[in-house]
């Protein structure tokens, strides 16, 4: 049946996923959508021969299973939230990290081609987001944030795309302040996902734009994702968790000075992180006002941390004066 044909091609790719990260998601899926158009058109053809065929004969023997084949997009929902329930029943351990990651992966690629599919996989992954299970909570974060990855460049274009988009940025927002680190962790890491640019440029230079730590804590953005964002990155007690914020926030006029008082941060991994941030992000200071590239300079070069120096050391040689010829 199409069914058990699906489920055997789903199978052999997922296991040779697991075992080669040579290939990338999206040319598996390019394969796998290949051969479901294939069974689309075979199995249309079926059915009008089927249609044919009942016109000279009063009976006719279907497996029972056939006539539950009417809907391909149906039966591939169906056994892509089976892998959804795998992927959440299997604990994360050291070990299998990046074969976990792996899995998610195609499995997001794959659901996100078509609408009936990412609606399934999107409402299956959300429901775990809410269970008691602590590392089913995080893992669902991760699913929910490669769904993102591979539906952001779609929301302009498909209507369904925007719908479940808006879906995860709303799932992982309650996320956000979840009572385990580990579950804040993985919302803030698959939050990333959510912002279709990391960097860019800062829009626009304001010479009266304070680096006071009351005001940089104040922000006019409409996106409840991105203020999660930033009550994490002042708020959140675990340092992997405000490092984690760095890296996932969008780069711009508003979240630039959230970034830059991070380098005050009482623990050297998120102050590090803020400059390796600014370092790899902001292309030339031309983009940065003068208050800020004060602020950097000050703050990273005023603690006795020597990690912190180091950081803002590379960032001014290699990037800054780089940028100006040495000059």
């Amino acid at each position: 049946t199409i069914r058990k044909t699906l489920s055997k091609l789903l199978q052999q790719h997922f296991e040779a996923h697991q075992q080669d990260d040579s290939r990338s998601a999206a040319s598996r899926v390019s394969s796998i959508k290949k051969k479901v158009d294939m069974l689309q058109l075979n199995h249309g053809i079926g059915g009008l021969s089927l249609q044919q065929g009942t016109k000279h004969a009063k009976t006719t023997d279907v497996d029972e299973d056939d006539n539950d084949d009417d809907d391909i997009n149906e039966i591939l929902s169906t056994i892509l939230m089976h892998y959804v329930d795998i992927v959440m029943s299997v604990p994360t351990k050291a070990g299998n990290q990046d074969v976990m990651a792996r899995i998610i992966d195609l499995l997001a690629a794959l659901a996100t081609s078509y609408a009936e599919t990412t609606d399934a996989v999107v409402a299956r992954a959300l429901e775990f987001s809410i269970v008691l299970l602590e590392r089913v909570r995080a893992q669902s974060c991760k699913l929910l944030g490669a769904l993102a990855k591979y539906l952001a460049p779609n929301i302009a274009k498909c209507e369904w795309a925007e719908e479940s988009f808006d879906d995860i940025k709303a799932a992982l927002v309650e996320r956000l302040t979840d009572k385990s680190q580990s579950v804040r962790q993985a919302a803030i890491e698959a939050a990333g996902s959510c912002f279709l640019q990391r960097s860019g440029g800062i829009d626009s230079h304001d010479d009266d734009i304070g680096i006071d730590d009351t005001e940089a804590q104040e922000t006019n953005s409409d996106d409840p994702l991105l203020e999660g964002l930033i009550w994490n990155l002042w708020h959140d007690p675990s340092p992997n968790s405000r490092a984690a914020a760095l890296q996932s926030m969008p780069i711009n006029q508003e979240t630039i000075n959230h970034i830059i008082t991070r380098i005050r941060d009482n623990k050297v991994k998120v102050r590090v992180q803020a400059l390796d941030v600014l370092r790899t992000n902001i292309a030339t200071i031309a983009e940065l006002t003068q208050d800020q590239l004060a602020d950097i300079v000050q703050s990273g070069f005023s603690t006795r941390c020597e990690e912190t120096k180091k950081a803002t050391s590379k960032l001014v040689c290699e990037k800054w004066m780089k940028c100006c010829q040495f000059d």
